[in-house]
């Protein structure tokens, strides 16, 4: 009875912390004392300084965000040609402040993780830019982070809430659990016209809309060679171009591009606009080159207010606004629910100038059975199937295609990457150390077997489920599987 009572208790005890609101996390949470500045000296500034402890990059936050009165009245340091490099693993014991509170005070230094870690990063939502950094005008490179984050303003991200012009973040990974509002995402809450390189969310992401895997919004800036695996939420619908997608939640202004990136997280959107990539772009110059979805994409009733516009998904972006918008080399095989107009590739096309979608928009390819249009709905309000534009192809056949999408792609043998045989990108690193020693573990007979008995059945099968079953360690592998 004893141990019955315990159970219950203990099971009490997490459904009542998993559930328990923000504002209770954040009243167990004491500012922390050890602030330590004293590496610092305004009248000697270093080009580097290293950063060992929680204290010291307390130390930089309070250097940033606050007046040092005592030494420099009315001055605070945005380090600017200085870079801070991390030399160990860092787990925060209480919640965080971020770095560079306003986009009039950004953080324009270097900050090198040096492959590091910093964890248990808490933030609730006392500030407008919401982040490791709040507002990134320099540069965060080789760096891990892992937490919760949760805002009630815009400009969310686990890295930065804002990244600003000439701002850079590479080489960064995430598994922070993101919940904000407008504009949040994985890696950015919005990129201003930086740089995000080579960068991973495996978080959860949620927000009401403009919400994204690496980024919110970007607007004017650069994504490229990034990938989302985490699950993109969002809640609300209005009028205006709203969007939702597994990189970005839109993409917009001249100069923003998205190249070499993929998403494999599932999508659930209430807003007007999903993508598989991006749910919207909207302007001449913009660009979303060599760029695949794998993930779900399921459109649901708003959480608030009735339904006000119609709803476009596409397998690559949700909607686009003109004609000189460049999409190439793409492919989208994720499965689409809910939506009023959808496309494999682009759920709506429509531009004033009436120039026809073939002219910016070439070699892009989704699974023919999964959609009835490549494009949903063009200017003419009806959906399109154009060769070489955005075509259909079978499943079994997609795992062939890496030579005819471009030179960014390259087959993935024996699933090694993790997509079932399909193409990935070259860049992409495969799946962990341990899954892959399993897999060359496998006689070479026993791979070609499963190679052709993937291009066999996979129209019949759960895309890349026999690959996940085979790294189940739980099953026995034999080459009886394969006969």
């Amino acid at each position: 009875m004893k141990k019955i009572t315990v159970i219950a208790v203990t099971l009490v005890f997490v459904l009542t912390t998993l559930f328990a609101p923000a504002s209770v996390f954040a009243e167990d949470w004491v500012p922390i004392k050890s602030v330590d500045i004293s590496w610092f000296d305004y009248n000697k500034v270093k080009k580097t300084y290293k950063i060992e402890n929680e204290a010291q990059l307390r130390g930089l936050a309070s250097l940033v965000d606050e007046e040092q009165n005592y030494w420099k009245p009315n001055h605070t340091e945005d380090f600017e040609g200085v870079e801070f490099i991390l030399e160990k693993d860092i787990k925060l014991k209480n919640r965080w402040t971020p770095i560079g509170l306003s986009s009039a005070a950004p953080f324009k230094g270097v900050f090198n993780g040096n492959g590091h870690k910093i964890t248990n990063l808490i933030v609730y939502p006392d500030y407008e830019y919401v982040g490791l950094f709040g507002s990134l005008a320099g540069e965060v490179k080789d760096l891990t982070v892992d937490g919760t984050i949760v805002s009630y303003y815009p400009n969310t991200g686990s890295i930065a809430g804002s990244l600003e012009r000439g701002g850079t973040i590479s080489k960064c990974t995430s598994t922070v659990t993101v919940q904000g509002k407008e504009m949040s995402g994985g890696i950015a809450g919005q990129n201003r016209g930086g740089s995000i390189d080579h960068c991973m969310n495996y978080g959860t992401i949620s927000g009401t809309f403009d919400v994204g895997g690496i980024c919110g919004e970007n607007f004017g800036g650069m994504i490229a060679k990034s990938g989302n695996h985490g699950e993109v939420y969002t809640t609300e619908r209005n009028i205006g171009t709203y969007g939702t997608g597994g990189v970005a939640g839109r993409s917009v202004g001249g100069n923003s591009s998205i190249t070499d990136c993929y998403n494999k997280g599932r999508i659930t959107s209430a807003t007007e606009t999903t993508g598989g990539i991006t749910g919207y772009m909207n302007a001449r110059g913009a660009k979303l080159i060599d760029c695949y979805n794998t993930g779900d994409l399921v459109v649901k009733a708003p959480e608030k207010g009735n339904k006000k516009t119609k709803s476009y998904l596409g397998g690559i972006v949700g909607s686009m606004g003109n004609g000189g918008i460049q999409v190439a080399n793409c492919y989208n095989m994720g499965n689409s629910h809910g939506a009023d107009v959808s496309g494999g590739i682009i759920g709506s096309y429509y531009d004033d100038n009436g120039i026809r979608p073939s002219r910016n928009i070439d070699n892009n390819y989704y699974i023919s059975t999964d959609f009835k249009y490549g494009i949903g709905s063009t200017s003419s309000g009806k959906g399109a199937n154009i060769q070489n534009c955005a075509t259909g192809i079978s499943l079994g056949s997609l795992s062939t295609y890496a030579p005819k999408l471009s030179d960014s792609y390259m087959k993935d043998a024996s699933g090694l990457f993790g997509n079932g045989g399909n193409p990935v990108l070259r860049w992409q690193k495969p799946i962990s150390e341990e899954d892959r020693e399993y897999v060359q573990g496998i006689s070479i007979s026993a791979q070609k077997r499963l190679d052709k008995y993937m291009q066999k059945h996979t129209d019949s099968i759960m895309a890349g489920q026999i690959v996940l079953d085979i790294f189940n360690t739980t099953n026995l592998l034999s080459d009886s599987l394969f006969d």
